[in-house]
């Protein structure tokens, strides 16, 4: 299955010929500082003199030969402007999101073993509170069962935010264009 990409670069695309952009009036960069796209102008200058439109790849090329510096940032696509990719895209872009689910499930599984011991720990240590105490022991049992408490307060914390973690993955997934069943076969947090 191909997945579609597009994108529209945005250039300021000047010629190099002696390591200096032209300045004369039909020049892109010139356009560009008008107010006209750097790529319509540079087509139109193409037009004229070779009769052709170019397209992102002789931009590419043109580029990577140095005969054009260009420098662009992806805006919103046009149709005639797309790159297709092909499935090994596609399976590698599932396996990292496979990835980043794994990862997301065993850090709420983690968190929640933890805050399982520390409320272990703290019904022990409540356990113990029913004896009678010297004063200098009821302290030091009062400071140890306000730090369990403190410690679950912030595992609880914690996982709320694995959990929220957890679930904006999926939703990033889902909106980079992750199927359904991607995630199925995986351990549920």
């Amino acid at each position: 299955m191909k997945s579609r990409r597009s994108f529209r670069m945005l250039l300021v695309c000047a010629p190099l010929a002696f390591g200096a952009p032209t300045a004369d009036a039909d020049s892109p960069l010139v356009a560009a500082s008008q107010g006209i796209s750097a790529r319509t102008a540079f087509k139109d200058q193409q037009a004229a003199t070779q009769g052709t439109t170019i397209s992102n790849q002789t931009i590419k090329e043109l580029s990577k030969a140095g005969r054009i510096a260009a420098v662009g940032r992806t805006t919103e696509a046009e149709p005639d402007e797309t790159i297709t990719t092909d499935a090994a895209a596609s399976g590698k872009r599932r396996e990292y999101w496979r990835r980043q689910y794994q990862s997301r499930v065993a850090r709420i599984r983690k968190t929640k073993n933890r805050l399982r011991e520390a409320e272990a720990r703290q019904d022990a240590l409540q356990r113990q509170g029913v004896r009678p105490m010297t004063q200098a022991e009821r302290a030091r049992y009062e400071t140890n069962l306000s730090d369990h408490r403190s410690q679950i307060s912030s595992l609880e914390h914690e996982l709320e935010d694995a959990l929220e973690l957890y679930h904006s993955t999926i939703r990033q997934a889902r909106q980079e264009g992750a199927q359904p069943g991607w995630f199925r076969d995986l351990p549920q947090p």
